[in-house]
């Protein structure tokens, strides 16, 4: 990354997750990220929550369905507890997604507890509940910046898309609701060979400058759950460097790609998911499960997780379910909804 990059970066990173932050967190975060960097390679950065399936919408390319059991989601001690893990683990963001986060009644109160413990607290959200009152209610907890799903800048097609009437008007209330409340708003678009090619996820951009959000953060499509076996979605190297020059240091990010910017932070191991049901993935989009809280400690199945086969065999620092090797060796297992580890043939 060239010196001028770097900086814009840092900027960037301040800009949306620091800067909306008190200085407990600010303090905190940039300690764990200072020593993750120089001493603790082996800790996570991040590490997304899932706090219900859940969803009021049915979207064509739901990275989490048919990861839902007929099971008992955690309850909030069991949430606070996994948080007191996480930031005990090193890491200093937590990200709370789902399903639809904002339909567990104590977001709230998930989000003023991880901000005590001097994590960079999220929310992936599709926007549809993250109204005035909310956004008030949560910045007051703590949140430092929500992820708002947008897949067109056209109404009718975002609403088809996501199965939803009136989905497109609420996302883009909620950017507006973010700004009003001072929560780092960032437009969340997938990417596919057509929408880099037709004009819309430059249009995406476009409605995201109007809105005045804060960012755009674009995840090329994954072939899993709803997309699984669509191997049509898979970027050809024109496709990613198309995808690059989209690209903008201070405003437009590509993630679980390989770039100047940015890579899978999965693969490198930066990052991992809980499941509402207390399992921990590589990622949400990863339906393999090394362990569940409710039986064994964070750190006891992270270790053996990141120390596992599957792991060494990654060919890249690209999206996991993206990599070849890995479409190869375990491509049977994700076919079949979720893995135990010893299930895992290594």
């Amino acid at each position: 990354m060239r010196p001028f990059e770097s900086i814009s970066t840092s900027m960037y990173y301040y800009r949306l997750f620091l800067g909306p932050a008190g200085w407990k967190v600010r303090y905190a975060s940039l300690r764990k990220r200072i020593l993750n960097r120089m001493l603790f390679r082996d800790r996570p950065d991040s590490v997304e929550i899932g706090l219900t399936y859940l969803c009021q919408m049915d979207c064509v390319h739901c990275g989490v369905s048919g990861q839902e059991k007929n099971e008992d989601e955690l309850v909030l001690s069991e949430t606070k507890d996994i948080l007191r893990q996480v930031s005990r683990a090193g890491a200093y963001m937590v990200i709370l997604g789902g399903g639809e986060p904002l339909l567990n009644r104590h977001v709230a109160d998930i989000t003023e507890y991880s901000a005590s413990l001097g994590l960079i607290t999220g929310l992936s959200t599709n926007g549809y509940l993250l109204d005035d009152e909310m956004a008030v209610l949560l910045k007051k907890a703590g949140l430092c910046f929500a992820n708002i799903s947008i897949d067109s800048r056209e109404e009718s097609e975002h609403d088809s898309k996501r199965g939803c009437g009136g989905s497109f008007e609420r996302a883009v209330n909620a950017i507006a609701s973010c700004r009003m409340s001072g929560i780092s708003s960032i437009v969340s678009a997938y990417a596919t060979r057509t929408s880099l090619y037709d004009g819309r996820l430059r249009g995406i951009i476009e409605l995201a400058r109007e809105k005045k959000a804060s960012g755009v953060r674009i995840i090329p499509a994954v072939p899993c759950a709803k997309w699984e076996n669509k191997e049509d979605l898979l970027f050809e190297e024109e496709d990613r460097a198309f995808l690059r020059e989209m690209m903008e240091p201070t405003f437009v990010r590509v993630e679980g790609m390989c770039n100047r910017f940015t890579e899978c932070n999965a693969a490198l191991k930066r990052f991992f998911y809980i499941s509402p049901y207390g399992e921990v993935q590589p990622c949400s989009f990863v339906p393999v499960v090394f362990g569940n809280i409710r039986q064994r400690s964070l750190l006891d199945i992270r270790n053996e997780m990141i120390s596992h086969g599957f792991f060494n065999d990654l060919k890249s620092s690209d999206c996991i379910m993206r990599d070849e090797n890995i479409a190869i060796k375990y491509k049977a297992m994700f076919s079949v909804n979720k893995y135990k580890d010893s299930d895992i043939q290594t």
